[in-house]
């Protein structure tokens, strides 16, 4: 029997869907499929647009690539995650997930009510001081759905949703044991932000999130250059070609030379914003320094898009004096004799390390799924378990029964030569029975159709519950409608239609949250917009709208 294990780690996060499928077996990993696929400029800060390009594009990459395996490992960062660690004195360990939950209502910019929450021990007790330090992560409930929804739609099943310092550290573990004597920063800079993640001795210490990237660093090469008596602009698509081809211009006199791109006013553009790069890592450190009382930073292991870009380690080390490091991220790897485009996978190795880490990782650490499906997931496995050691049990039992029957096979055949004598004298009385059966078989089937009725009744109130339920203050409904559906079974579509007006959020983000809500009803399906349209009548933002779903039977 086959041990091997198939999972896909996938991050969703910036503007791009990274996907990495792995295979390990008898303790050696290997890398049986990749992708990475852009997603349009003008959907990422769109809901629910943003969630349909991510289902059709995974779709496609999951069709085109031929991937197999459907168990799922996400990994969430960035605004969206809060994680931190904290220090508990004298609390048993049954009390230890309401003392985190307490302390981190104080900090969340969500009720603790709405927050998904994991966490693990860092260290072990201290039975002096009776402290122990604990690593806490939580996303909002809203976030979840949205994952949930969109590897679900995508034919996926979810596993656990992890944390990018967790993965991070899983895949850089072996260079983090090379210096498990020092203090050392673990920094993933994607398009959009950067992870900096502070370890000692290999345990994490202190992370934080900046809300700066490698378009920082792009955006800042766009302009306008003067070179005698021209003018030259160089746009988002051509400064992002030199940054990849050339990388940041940090020595005019090593730095290739480019047609009528003065190099020293290029160099004096992107300055400015390497220099704030090297101030918003130089400020996290000395923070972390100022909380812990520890020295200063020994090595940096970078990593992420911007890891690639030619020069800019070279410039962050020099600048904030540090050995900044660029590791293999598919070290100690195997690649798979089928694996595609490895000249680009080389390239793109960098950006895809979260969601290696993903895959790697597992749920092994922190698993933001919710309670209740963590314990649909373990009920099941014990299940599974279950079975394993009944099995041989099971064909025991089987073997002595089939070892009595065959015993008992020569008095049944004398019985049954018995029986068909008895069977003749019978036959008129049985023709009459069957007659009365079959009257009361078309009975029950009346009776049937009569319940199944009432039944789908009960179901339809319920869905309107859950409709009321879900339909906020700022959302007026001025037509509901239920017709019946014509189909294999009965069917019925509701239809609901009024107006949405501004409340703490723009109404027609208010309007997209409630189609989602709608859509991860356990009542409702097929939820669609069939329109949604300004309304000028009135002093606030306001939209009519039409919606149409059908409730689940």
């Amino acid at each position: 029997m086959s041990n091997a294990k198939l999972v896909l780690g996938i991050d969703l996060r910036q503007s791009s869907i990274k996907i990495v499928e792995i295979e390990t077996k008898d303790g050696e990993v290997t890398l049986k499929n990749w992708a990475l696929a852009e997603l349009p400029h003008n959907v990422l800060n769109k809901h629910p647009d943003r969630e349909e390009s991510q289902i059709k594009t995974l779709k496609q990459v999951i069709r085109e690539r031929k991937i197999k395996t459907k168990k799922v490992v996400v990994v969430v960062g960035g605004g969206d995650l809060f994680f931190k660690i904290y220090t508990l004195t004298n609390v048993a360990e049954p009390e230890v997930l309401e003392a985190l939950k307490w302390k981190c209502a104080e900090e969340l910019t969500f009720p603790i009510e709405e927050a998904v929450l994991d966490f693990y021990a860092l260290t072990v007790l201290d039975p002096k001081a009776q402290t122990r330090d604990y690593l806490v992560a939580c996303i909002n409930q809203k976030l979840f759905k949205e994952i949930d929804l969109v590897i679900s739609k995508a034919g996926l099943s979810l596993e656990a949703v992890t944390v990018v310092p967790d993965v991070l550290c899983q895949v850089f573990q072996a260079n983090l044991v090379a210096e498990k004597d020092s203090i050392v920063s673990l920094i993933y800079m994607g398009q959009k932000a950067t992870n900096i993640t502070i370890l000692k001795k290999g345990a994490i210490e202190f992370n934080r999130e900046l809300d700066i990237g490698g378009d920082t660093i792009t955006q800042a090469m766009t302009g306008v250059l003067v070179s005698g008596d021209s003018r030259i602009e160089i746009g988002p698509a051509e400064a992002e070609k030199i940054k990849i081809e050339h990388g940041v211009p940090v020595e005019i006199e090593k730095y290739p030379q480019l047609k009528d791109v003065p190099i020293s006013q290029l160099q004096a553009m992107v300055r400015p914003t390497l220099e704030r790069i090297v101030e918003e890592i130089q400020r996290t450190f000395e923070y972390y320094k100022g909380q812990s009382g520890e020295a200063a930073i020994n090595k940096i292991i970078f990593t992420g898009g911007a890891a690639q870009t030619k020069n800019l380690a070279t410039f962050l080390s020099e600048s904030l004096g540090v050995s900044v490091e660029v590791p293999a991220v598919l070290s100690g790897i195997k690649l798979a004799p089928t694996i595609k485009d490895k000249t680009e996978l080389e390239a793109a190795a960098h950006r895809l390390s979260a969601a290696l880490g993903a895959a790697l990782l597992g749920p092994t650490k922190i698993n933001l799924l919710p309670k209740e499906v963590k314990e649909q997931y373990q009920l099941l496995a014990q299940r599974i378990l279950s079975l394993q050691y009944v099995l041989s049990l099971v064909v025991i039992l089987l073997g002595l029964w089939y070892f009595g029957i065959w015993l008992e096979a020569s008095k049944l055949g004398q019985e049954s030569a018995r029986l068909k004598g008895e069977l003749q004298k019978c036959k008129p009385r049985i023709e009459q029975m069957q007659v009365l059966e079959k009257l009361n078989a078309e009975q029950k089937a009346r009776q049937g159709e009569f319940l199944k009725y009432r039944d789908k009744e009960a179901l339809v109130l319920q869905a309107f519950a859950e409709l009321s339920r879900l339909t906020p203050t700022s959302m007026f409904i001025s037509d509901l409608s239920l017709d019946a559906v014509s189909g294999e079974a009965v069917e019925y579509e509701v239809k609901i239609l009024g107006t949405v007006f501004d409340k703490k959020l723009a109404a027609e983000n208010i309007l997209s949250q409630y189609s989602i809500d709608l859509a991860t009803s356990r009542y409702f399906y097929e939820v669609k917009m069939v329109q949604a349209i300004k309304n000028d009548s009135y002093v606030q933002d306001a939209y009519d709208y039409e919606i149409a779903a059908k409730v689940k039977n």
